[in-house]
């Protein structure tokens, strides 16, 4: 009976603690989100009162409906004054009638049935210290249903109605992307931005990149990767070497990108290419800093010359080939050795140029990065975030130098993509977007990539968990967005996107601007399930 009664509390607590960190409302004030359950205040007994009402958001429904094990549509919570005593009256929405009995049944296995009613998919639970509290409760308390809102009955809702389109994705072919043809003008970086670990992610992508490329005539595919790896890719797409793919993959364990879905996705990027004529083929480009070292070294060897160094740097030189071939990265070593090494190319610059060629821009970039990644491992949080993507942003900046001028499309993480300053971060796209010494200040489309009802997996040890990033007051994507896939536009004729911001992401707010001052569409993706990591 102990076990039971602590299983209980920690169900109540934690609850309550989600409620009070979610939006607390005043009496009879709901935030509908689906045909669902809300208590009717005129079944109160005299002298009751609710003094707070809590809707749990939609985000965290997946994780309760695993602990209850039953899927749920809404929870909501109330507080009640029973003339002196406390009630709290939790009100479980189920999809149907058979999943509220198996949370019915699930919940009775922690506490009294005394304390619990079912009314087909409803389930109720009822938390007090006074028994006849409850009992009175059970018996005059209702409970209405409530429908969907009609699309219609917002602004946001008459406009996406006509601005939506449902995507189909299959083998070599999307169909419905033709909604962004009118934002192609005058753009020249085009951004897909997806929360990492998703199998639904790289499927896209591949679609994007070849959407963008026939339609837009991008020329660089710009990677959230370091720049030794996507020379390395470049390297495999030119020579279709499995033999480099599986080497660039080998240090990438534990991170997002070792998965058999992206894997497979440079395959067919390496297929693709192969389509192209000479003066089309896709170029890769990595503009973060540098993460894994045994690229980093791997890259620089095979840029050296195979004859001998001048005098001044012959140590350097020879250096990077004895780390290389002996896989010495321990990182307080290479730091220290490649901030000597920077000190040398400063010093010796025209000797390592004229010995280097063309190669020296890769050599002294990565050389540089590498430093970058020790400074910016230092740094915690949203600290990290600012000062990684400024390191970002100076590397594409040289890079945007160094090519002959063409447009670009990647897939980067979500916040990444972001075209204004958004939870204290000035993010890549923003610094793009706005910087005075930008390029491509103005010429950027973002699509962000919402996800409901989904699954990921986490980095380092590639746990499963539940993903729900889209949140919205009047629910009008999650009604229009039948299928598992589908586009909505955002920067239409009087659309209140450009008006105003209205933020579809449980990631924190920004403090001013429109919805497309940060992005001009976004894609709707229902239950979509994790990557598969690398060779499991």
């Amino acid at each position: 009976m102990k076990l039971i009664k602590k299983m209980l509390f920690c169900f109540i607590l934690c609850l309550i603690i989600l409620a009070v960190t979610i939006e607390l409302m005043g009496p009879g004030v709901l935030a509908v989100n689906s045909s669902e359950f809300t208590l009717d205040p005129d079944s109160l007994p005299e002298n009751w009162n609710i003094t707070n009402t809590v809707v749990l958001p939609e985000n965290n429904l997946s994780a309760f409906s695993k602990k209850l094990n039953g899927q749920i549509a809404a929870i909501y919570n109330y507080m009640l004054d029973c003339q002196g005593t406390r009630l709290q009256v939790n009100v479980l929405t189920a999809v149907d009638d058979s999943e509220a009995s198996k949370i019915y049944n699930m919940m009775l296995s922690m506490k009294s049935g005394d304390y619990l009613k079912q009314e087909n998919n409803l389930v109720i639970e009822y938390i007090s210290q006074n028994l006849s509290t409850v009992k009175k409760a059970k018996k005059f308390l209702q409970f209405h249903k409530i429908e969907p809102r009609s699309v219609s009955a917002s602004p946001e809702g008459r406009y996406l109605n006509e601005n939506y389109a449902a995507l189909k994705v299959g083998e070599g072919a999307v169909s419905g992307l033709e909604m962004i043809d009118d934002s192609l003008a005058g753009k020249e970086l085009f951004v897909t931005a997806e929360v990492h670990g998703l199998a639904v992610n790289q499927q896209l992508e591949f679609e994007f990149l070849k959407y963008f490329q026939e339609n837009a005539g991008i020329k660089y595919y710009l990677q959230e990767l370091p720049y030794s790896t996507s020379m390395l890719l470049n390297n495999y797409l030119a020579s279709g070497d499995e033999e480099i793919l599986k080497k660039v993959y080998s240090p990438l364990k534990g991170t997002y990108e070792w998965t058999q879905e992206k894997y497979d996705h440079w395959q067919k990027v390496y297929e693709y290419n192969r389509t192209l004529p000479p003066e089309q083929k896709i170029i890769v480009l990595g503009f973060d800093i540098e993460h894994q070292l045994e690229n980093a070294f791997w890259y620089l060897n095979t840029i050296l010359p195979e004859k001998e160094a001048p005098e001044t740097i012959d140590y350097f030189i020879n250096e990077i080939r004895t780390i290389y071939r002996d896989s010495k990265y321990e990182q307080k070593m290479t730091r220290d050795f490649t901030g000597r090494l920077l000190g040398n190319i400063n010093k010796y610059e025209k000797i390592y140029r004229d010995y280097l060629g063309t190669d020296f821009f890769g050599f002294d970039l990565v050389s540089q990065n590498i430093i970058y990644r020790d400074v910016a491992y230092k740094k915690r949080e949203n600290e990290w975030n600012s000062t990684r993507d400024e390191m970002m942003y100076e590397n594409f900046l040289k890079i945007y130098d160094q090519y002959p001028a063409g447009k670009f499309y990647g897939q980067w993480g979500l916040n990444h993509a972001f075209q204004q300053k958004q939870g204290g971060v000035n993010w890549f796209a923003a610094r793009l977007d706005n910087e005075k010494d930008s390029p491509l200040k103005g010429k950027i489309l973002s699509i962000v990539y919402l996800y409901q009802d989904c699954e990921h997996i986490l980095n380092g040890n590639y746990r499963n968990d539940f993903l729900t990033t889209y949140v919205s007051k009047n629910r009008a994507m999650d009604q229009l967005g039948k299928g598992d896939i589908t586009l909505f536009k955002l920067n239409g004729a009087n659309s209140p996107y450009t008006q105003g911001l209205i933020w579809p992401l449980v990631v924190e707010k920004p403090e001013a601007g429109s919805t497309t001052d940060y992005f001009q569409y976004v894609i709707l993706l229902k239950n979509s399930g994790p990557s598969t990591p690398l060779n499991q």
